[in-house]
């Protein structure tokens, strides 16, 4: 996950690698699935929000969407979530 995500994926984020945890994309009460495509890093802070605000995240495309709950944002519009990729040459 460090070499795909880059550190925490949460809009805005700029934590590294080393300052993140896994989370669980679907949660694993309900899947029981703990694997890489299930998952993305998220910073301690960002994990918390994302766990006990009542967040969801889809992957689109490779891509992490954030979803408010209704008490952020009445009209639950999602955020791109991820990091800038820089191109290699």
């Amino acid at each position: 996950m460090a070499a795909r995500d880059g550190g925490c994926v949460w809009p805005g984020c700029t934590a590294p690698p080393r300052w993140c945890d896994g989370a669980h994309i679907d949660p694993w009460s309900a899947s029981q699935c703990t694997d890489i495509e299930n998952g993305v890093l998220l910073c301690h802070f960002h994990h918390r929000r994302y766990d006990e605000d009542g967040w969801t995240l889809q992957m689109i495309d490779g891509v992490p969407w954030f979803t408010p709950p209704s008490h952020i944002d009445s009209t639950r519009r999602p955020r791109r979530g991820g990091r800038v990729k820089i191109p290699q040459h």
